[in-house]
């Protein structure tokens, strides 16, 4: 049973106007270049990703769920992590999909990204068992990524004029599950899909497939406000939300910011063995020997970092 459950670690506002000039949710981090810093050291190191798809369109359209599936695997398990590299994220895995219809748990109309109403349904998603599997103790691997109902709206505030914020995609949020947990072990992502078109499975979810790489690369980096974060409280797939690219069969996936390259990049650059050399403080000129392993790969050198 959860206890004492708090909110921590807001990934929160990604502009639904990715692909156009943005809003202002994120409009401070759009351009910075002072690069993140490691706060507590906390991160998902080697994610382990239980896609949720939340809705009846789920159940009627199941090859949404496969599309879904597809994305999150290409993404997590792909070289879409190889920029995830320096910050110590090894390339992860994907649980079967749980599919949960909205005639059996209905919508919420909205959620706030400042409230608990998030926090409080997952809780009680855990707790009855309807996902699964339940956080272990000092949990530091899983995290529940929902595709929301598609009559559910997020919002991020108000606006100047008193309305609500509604520029926001999605975002990730950390709580504690078991009471003997040194920090938050239970962690979660939600991406909106109200705007989502429903004329195909791939359509579906390849619309929303910027913010799920956002919310996904923010959520392993900084899982609760504990990782990689900028001093201005900008994440590394927040300076970058403007930036989008073709990855596999995707056409508009999110860049992230680097640290190595003092940019966004694509995630699946290739990792450079003299960022990697010179970030372990070895001299690139002594080779690879240097690394004193018979194994090289882009999760060995995750590890090491």
């Amino acid at each position: 049973m959860a206890d004492g459950a708090k909110k921590s670690g807001c990934g929160c506002g990604v502009s639904i106007q990715n692909a156009e000039l943005g809003g202002a949710t994120n409009s401070i981090c759009h351009g910075f270049t002072g690069g993140v810093a490691i706060g507590g050291g906390r991160r998902l190191r080697i994610p382990r990703v239980v896609l949720v798809c939340w809705d009846n369109f789920f159940v009627t359209t199941p090859a949404a769920v496969t599309s879904a599936t597809l994305l999150v695997k290409d993404l997590v398990t792909g070289p879409f992590m190889n920029g995830l590299v320096q910050y110590g994220i090894s390339r992860g895995s994907v649980n079967n999909p749980i599919t949960l219809d909205t005639k059996t748990f209905p919508a919420p109309v909205t959620w706030d990204s400042n409230g608990n109403a998030d926090q409080t349904q997952v809780l009680a998603f855990v707790n009855n068992n309807n996902i699964s599997p339940k956080p272990a103790v000092n949990e530091g691997s899983l995290i529940f990524l929902f595709l929301l109902p598609t009559t559910t709206t997020l919002t991020n505030g108000n606006n100047a004029n008193g309305t609500p914020n509604t520029n926001v995609c999605g975002w990730h949020h950390a709580a504690k599950f078991n009471s003997s947990s040194k920090d938050d072990d239970l962690f979660w992502a939600v991406v909106r899909t109200d705007g989502a078109p429903k004329t195909s499975g791939t359509a579906f979810v390849n619309s929303v497939a910027f913010c799920v790489g956002h919310e996904l690369v923010e959520a392993f980096t900084d899982r609760d406000s504990g990782g990689y974060i900028a001093s201005n409280g900008c994440e590394i797939g927040d300076i970058c939300e403007l930036n989008n690219f073709g990855y596999r069969t995707w056409t508009s996936v999110e860049q992230y910011w680097s640290n190595w390259d003092r940019a966004c990049i694509n995630g699946d650059k290739p990792v450079s063995m003299r960022q990697y050399m010179s970030a372990r403080k070895l001299n690139p000129a002594a080779g690879l020997r240097a690394l004193h392993t018979p194994v090289i790969s882009t999760d060995w050198m995750a590890s090491t970092l």
